[in-house]
C-alpha cells in the first residue's frame, strides 16, 4: 500500500541531516526506502499500475504531500487521479512482473514519472492498494476473479 511513516523530504544541501534521519530510523529497528524525488505538474510524480488476474487493469497516479518535517502519519494526504500509462509505463511495469511464475490474482507497480524514463520505485504483491473504487464494478469483477481462482485451485485437487 501507499502506507508510509516519517515520511520526508531533503534536498541536497540537506546530506548531513538526511544521514541522520536515516540512521535514527534504522537504529529504531524500521525498514528505510529511499527514493528520488521527481517534481511534477498535472501528471503526478508517481503512477501505480494496477494488474489484476495477470492482465492490466487501470492505473493512478499520485503525489505525497510530503514536507521536510517527518510525518507520523500511514497514509499522509494524498492526491489521486486516474491517468492512462505511456506505452514506457506499461512495458516497465509488465517486464517488472515479468520473473512471477504464475500471473498473480493481483500486484501494483509503482513508477516514478522522470522527463523521459519511468523508474520502477516498488512491485508490491502482497496488499497493496489497489484503488478499485476507481473503476466502476471492478470490485465485483475482481471478487469474481477470487473465486474463479478458489473454484480452479479446488478442482486441481
Amino acid at each position: 500500500s501507499i502506507g508510509i511513516t516519517e515520511a520526508r523530504r531533503f534536498g541536497p544541501e540537506d546530506a548531513a541531516a538526511s544521514q541522520a534521519e536515516l540512521q535514527r530510523i534504522k537504529d529504531a529497528g524500521k525498514t528505510v526506502m529511499v527514493s528520488p524525488y521527481v517534481g511534477s505538474d498535472e501528471d503526478r510524480a508517481v503512477i501505480s499500475l494496477i494488474y489484476l488476474d495477470g492482465e492490466f487493469s487501470h492505473a493512478v497516479g499520485w503525489n505525497l504531500n510530503i514536507g521536510t518535517e517527518p510525518s507520523d502519519e500511514l497514509h499522509p494526504a494524498e492526491d489521486v487521479i486516474d491517468v492512462e500509462p505511456t506505452a514506457v509505463e506499461r512495458e516497465l511495469a509488465d517486464f517488472a512482473l515479468s520473473p512471477v511464475a504464475e500471473p498473480p490474482l493481483y500486484g501494483r507497480v509503482d513508477l516514478l514519472r522522470a522527463s523521459d524514463q519511468p523508474m520502477l520505485l516498488e512491485v508490491q504483491l502482497v496488499e497493496p492498494t489497489l484503488f478499485l473504487s476507481r473503476v466502476p464494478g471492478l470490485a465485483d469483477e475482481f471478487a469474481a476473479q477470487i473465486v474463479g481462482r478458489i473454484d480452479k485451485a479446488a478442482a486441481r485437487k
